[in-house]
């Protein structure tokens, strides 16, 4: 019995662990979202580096917030994060 209730907690854990992970990855995807249409009214564009904020090529960084947004976009869209599916297990 508490090897089993030792095995619901973990799975509890992973399940928080994941969620957050999800949540995270939903909140940069929707930063890149934002970022995206930002680029496409924008005169002038800047990338933050460190602590700096660095004047950059506008239509390099619109190709690297898309690529990063296509590489976001089904992490998160997918099933494969999505908790419930842990639980059925």
């Amino acid at each position: 019995m508490q090897e089993k209730f030792g095995q619901l907690q973990a799975m509890e854990q992973n399940v928080q662990q994941l969620t957050q992970q999800k949540q995270q990855l939903q909140s940069s995807f929707f930063e890149l979202e934002s970022a995206e249409k930002e680029l496409k009214t924008a005169k002038t564009a800047f990338r933050i580096v460190g602590n700096l904020m660095v004047q950059s090529n506008k239509d390099e960084l619109a190709k690297d917030v898309t690529s990063k947004k296509e590489i976001l976009g089904p992490l998160v869209d997918t099933k494969v994060l999505n908790p419930a599916n842990l639980i059925r297990e």
